[in-house]
């Protein structure tokens, strides 16, 4: 993943649109500035652009698998097209969170980080094991590492809900 250099993220956080914006996300879902901040840091380094290995695009990493495209604002963009347009993408992330804080899933800020990573794990019990319809444990595990290798865990063991928020405060989100 391409991160930006520390000017470059200076640059995007006294960005006008970025300021606008970021203010009326963390109003709308009552979530500190600071610590979208630091998700939007850990996701893509502040980089707007960034596009992962398996096509996640922008500040918050928005995924194909939540459909190759975004409607924002009565426009519909591909997500490299949101990758381009901080505004848009802005819109994109605060729709997305509004969705999941108005349904009651985002409560704190540990639960924006989950919400982000595994909407459907959001506000479940802290047992409640990372799967989907087609998507196991074990694949959600071993496609992200990271988690259970600073937990301490094998790679493959699956991830709960209270694995990502003892991973949250131990990385310092």
């Amino acid at each position: 993943m391409h991160k930006l250099s520390r000017r470059n993220q200076i640059q995007l956080l006294n960005n006008r649109i970025f300021k606008k914006k970021l203010k009326e996300i963390s109003q709308a879902i009552n979530i500190p500035e600071s610590s979208i901040i630091k998700l939007m840091k850990h996701e893509s380094g502040l980089n707007p652009s960034v596009k992962n290995s398996i096509g996640c695009v922008g500040l918050i990493q928005f995924c194909p698998g939540g459909g190759r495209t975004k409607t924002v604002n009565g426009k519909t963009y591909t997500l490299d097209e949101l990758g381009k347009n901080l505004e848009a993408q802005m819109d994109a992330i605060k729709d997305f969170w509004v969705s999941g804080y108005q349904r009651g899933k985002i409560k704190r800020p540990e639960d924006l980080y989950i919400y982000n990573f595994f909407p459907v794990a959001a506000g479940k019990p802290d047992d409640f094991v990372l799967q989907a319809k087609g998507l196991s444990a074990t694949t959600v595990a071993k496609a992200n590492p990271g988690f259970n290798k600073k937990l301490g865990k094998p790679i493959s063991s699956p991830l709960t809900v209270g694995d990502l928020k003892q991973y949250y405060r131990q990385t310092g989100m």
